[in-house]
């Protein structure tokens, strides 16, 4: 008699087995649920980086209803179909001590919409960490960029009055047009072409705002010479569409923010009216000059145009830069060699 219950014993064991993994498996599924969609969601970042050649480690919490607060409907859908699932993000790259509490300014239709306009490979990136230190206030962009947003940029996406400034690297006025974005502004960075190319040949290797690509594998690229004519050409026609922009425009070289950051900041920060203190200033200055910008590819960026360009290679960025010399002299652009 008992034998005969022992198979019925075993399937009721089974079931029961089955039924408890089922409920774990649900209830596991209810709790992800709950907290991708709870109120209070957080947002957790972490990442080994890299600070002034030191190895660090940083750790925050991002509130996502802190964040979106000042948001519209729009721009928070936006923000939410930009941002990646949190099991997936990582660490901001840089420590907030400047400005730790960010904002997205209140949507307005009286504030002012600025563009950031650079060539790629200028130092777009760098430049963004600087006004959000600066200023507390996040800046935008007509792309989504997971990577940038997992790197504390969480502007990206945002292009309305919510943010200070608006990224993108339109070049012409044919993909002005495309983006259908109108702006009251243009801040305009610029950098010399051979080091601008070679970062921008950089990151498309890399896929990555900071990694480094092996230089031997640039400079022996088999399409280098056709990739560095069209970019130069490229270069050329960036500055030509938005210097010729009948908007108020300010221009800022790469070279002169890591010469003379603190007074560039100022220029910076008068153009996009926003108010600021010597304190802030000094903060950002002595905290952030190097956090966020690639390590150099070589040790002088000066060898760049020796060591990755051919007589011929240089003559014709050459001719690029001296096409644009009447926009520099009307700008008052200290020329490039």
């Amino acid at each position: 008699m008992l034998n005969k219950l022992k198979p019925g014993r075993g399937i009721g064991y089974q079931k029961i087995l089955i039924f408890c993994v089922i409920l774990i498996l649900t209830i596991i599924f209810i709790y992800s649920s709950f907290l991708l969609n709870s109120p209070s969601e957080t947002i957790r970042f972490k990442e080994e980086i890299y600070l002034r050649d030191r190895k660090i480690k940083v750790s925050t919490r991002v509130n996502i209803d802190e964040v979106i607060r000042n948001l519209s409907e729009i721009d928070i859908n936006i923000f939410k179909r930009c941002t990646p699932h949190f099991k997936d993000s990582k660490l901001i790259p840089w420590e907030r001590i400047c400005s730790p509490h960010m904002m997205f300014l209140p949507a307005n239709k009286s504030n002012n919409i600025t563009a950031l306009i650079s060539f790629p490979g200028s130092g777009n990136t760098w430049m963004r960490q600087i006004i959000e230190e600066a200023t507390g206030i996040y800046t935008g962009a007509i792309y989504c960029d997971k990577g940038l947003k997992r790197a504390g940029f969480l502007g990206e996406g945002i292009s309305s009055t919510s943010v200070l400034a608006i990224k993108t690297h339109a070049h012409n006025s044919r993909s002005m047009k495309n983006s259908k974005r109108e702006y009251d502004s243009v801040l305009f960075l610029i950098r010399n072409p051979h080091d601008a190319i070679v970062a921008e040949t950089n990151r498309r290797w890399t896929h990555n705002h900071t990694d480094i690509a092996v230089r031997d594998k640039i400079r022996n690229y088999t399409n280098w010479s056709k990739l560095v004519t069209a970019l130069a050409e490229l270069w050329e026609t960036t500055l030509r569409t938005w210097l010729k922009h009948d908007i108020p425009v300010l221009v800022v070289r790469y070279e002169d923010l890591e010469s003379d950051l603190l007074n560039q900041m100022k220029r910076i920060l008068t153009f996009l009216q926003v108010p600021y203190t010597e304190e802030k200033l000094d903060c950002v200055f002595n905290t952030k000059k190097d956090t966020f910008k690639r390590n150099h590819i070589i040790e002088d960026e000066k060898k760049y145009d020796y060591y990755f360009y051919t007589l011929e290679l240089r003559k014709t960025v050459k001719t690029v830069i001296n096409n644009v010399k009447p926009l520099f002299t009307e700008f008052g652009i200290s020329n490039y060699e």
